[in-house]
């Protein structure tokens, strides 16, 4: 046989080989070009949809439509064999598989939104409020779309949460997937806003009647249990989906309780005594139902008015609904400020323009015309799906916690996580609350971090170890002195002034506490229990810039549910990790 004879086999093996090779770069570009083509029509048709969802919600409809098609052509061009083999391969795999997730979390979203396109007149800016009033009937019928469209958007969160990222990820594909990601997260907030409210909008919005509501606007940078402490407040009437403000006044102006509501329980009694009597501490319990009793109580004695209910909201909520409504907020020496710099000037700013004790009047003063300011911003709901969207946010937040003294509406907004109740299913469930002891404003520097490590070996009793550990720092500028009035009774040292906590962990129901540390010592504790819910406490002292670490340890009932950690709403926000332990 000729020696050409014999190369020819291995020829048309190399040739079949590289034949393969270029047939599959060929279905990749093809595939990958045309799920490109479908994921830019997908787009243009969002944009449409987008653009006249309140002009021509037929039109926005069928755009809606056409971007559903695309998503899903996109999705299936990407969902083949060869596309998940050219995944699997380190490094070069990253951007194949961050396309297909990406493609996978868009197709999700669009077809979560499906319920929704029968629903976008009822969602429309012009259906939601007409001339400054709310429409509750709308509200009401797009309950169910709403609670349709949410389950398949927390799954589309998923997918998008799982894209890999990374050098060796396309940069455009990072840049999609948090532009989505974004998107999704706004549109549950809005969603989120009209499921929880929706079913109660009759009643809490004065469809049924005037409802009078006392609102807590709550500054983060003295922490008490439901988030921040009470600056200002405002009553709220609700007349048929019509809001209004009844001016603002300071916490100044509340008196002193004569005595406390009898609805606090003897467990309330125990642990706070009679300390929430007085207006600086009547939010001192994390049990929003228990502080809005107090409140009402309170205005009840100063005006014989008795109320229907009352709304916490601390001032990062508020600036970003500010925000929503692109509206400035007057300033009483003149000029404007926006929702996103109100935050900062509350917690912050504010203390820098009159930094002294002596100036506490004019800054009151200063404090309520900016607050009623913003309020009445609010109030005018030029833009209410975004400022839906900010509402939801807020609830998710825990930033805004809501009670009503209608038994039935109040029932609900325990249902839906809104009321800032302390009550918990039984399972892994912890939340870890911060008091400020120093009467100083520190807290707006105040660091923080929780990590739950969840026990999941369980003893031949049923019950496992667990730990949290809350780590704290006082992050106070190094060089710079804080305003004095925001120092307030802390002791002052030469690298600046030390604030003191009292950290309250408020553990899962069944739990039995072990131990609690700080920085490897023994600082003696004190149990208590707070709506029959297990808690302990410590007392914490913060020199400025050094980490504190609290360990607590303890037994709970062996669970294979989910672990989840409430969040105190502050300036700055809680870092929280969760992780099993298994054996």
């Amino acid at each position: 046989m000729r020696s050409s004879d014999r190369r020819w086999p291995r020829r048309a093996a190399v040739l079949s080989v590289v034949a393969l090779v270029l047939l599959a770069v060929g279905y990749y570009t093809v595939s990958g070009f045309q799920a490109y083509r479908d994921l830019t029509a997908t787009r243009t048709a969002l944009l449409a949809a987008r653009d006249i969802a309140t002009t021509a919600p037929a039109q926005a409809q069928q755009s809606l439509q056409d971007a559903s098609s695309s998503a899903q052509a996109a999705a299936d061009r990407l969902d083949g064999p060869l596309w998940g083999a050219l995944a699997a391969v380190p490094l070069i795999g990253d951007t194949p598989q961050a396309a297909r997730q990406l493609t996978t979390g868009l197709n999700q979203t669009l077809q979560a939104l499906q319920p929704l396109v029968d629903s976008l007149d009822l969602l429309s800016p012009t259906a939601l409020v007409t001339a400054g009033r709310i429409n509750v009937s709308a509200i009401e019928q797009a309950v169910p779309a709403a609670q349709q469209a949410l389950p398949g958007l927390r799954s589309a969160q998923l997918t998008l949460a799982a894209v890999p990222d990374g050098s060796a990820v396309l940069p455009q594909i990072t840049a999609a997937t948090t532009e989505l990601q974004q998107q999704v997260g706004e549109l549950q907030g809005t969603l989120t806003t009209v499921d929880t409210i929706g079913p109660i909008a009759a009643p809490l919005l004065g469809a049924e009647g005037r409802k009078r509501y006392f609102v807590a606007l709550l500054t983060s940078n003295e922490a008490r249990g439901t988030g921040g402490f009470l600056g200002n407040y405002a009553i709220l009437t609700a007349d048929n989906g019509a809001i209004s403000v009844g001016g603002i006044g300071s916490n100044t102006d509340l008196p002193t309780l004569d005595e406390l509501p009898a609805e606090l329980d003897e467990q309330f009694r125990y642990r706070y005594r009679d300390d929430p009597t007085l207006i600086g501490n009547m939010n001192l319990s994390p049990h929003f139902p228990d502080t809005a009793r107090i409140w009402l109580a309170a205005w009840e004695q100063l005006t014989g008015e008795t109320l229907d209910g009352a709304i916490a909201m601390d001032t990062v909520t508020l600036g970003r609904l500010v925000a929503a409504t692109e509206q400035p907020v007057a300033l009483p020496d003149g000029g404007t400020m926006s929702g996103s710099e109100l935050a900062d000037f509350a917690n912050i700013g504010i203390y820098e323009k009159f930094p002294e004790v002596g100036e506490v009047p004019a800054r009151k003063a200063y404090q309520e015309a900016v607050s009623l300011s913003a309020l009445q911003a609010v109030i005018a709901m030029p833009r209410p799906l975004a400022m839906g969207q900010a509402l939801g946010e807020g609830l998710q937040d825990n930033r805004i916690v809501v009670w009503s003294a209608d038994p039935q509406v109040e029932q609900v907004l325990k249902d839906a996580g809104v009321s800032g109740s302390l009550v918990v299913p039984d399972g892994h469930q912890v939340q870890a609350v911060v008091l400020n002891t120093s009467g100083s404003k520190l807290d707006a520097w105040l660091d923080r971090s929780l990590r739950y490590d969840v026990g999941r070996c369980p003893t031949p009793n049923g019950r496992a170890e667990s730990s949290v550990t809350v780590s704290l720092r006082s992050d106070v500028p190094l060089g710079e002195r804080p305003p004095a009035y925001m120092v307030g009774q802390a002791e002052t040292t030469p690298t600046g002034p030390v604030n003191t906590a009292i950290l309250q962990l408020h553990l899962p129901n069944g739990a039995r506490v072990q131990n609690a540390t700080i920085n490897g010592k023994n600082p003696g504790l004190l149990e208590f229990r707070e709506q029959n819910r297990p808690a302990v406490l410590v007392g914490v002292d913060l020199p400025p810039r050094q980490r504190q670490e609290v360990v607590f340890t303890f037994t709970e009932p062996a669970s294979d549910g989910p672990a989840e950690v409430t969040v105190q709403p502050l300036f700055r926000e809680q870092q929280t990790t969760v992780a099993d332990v298994g054996c």
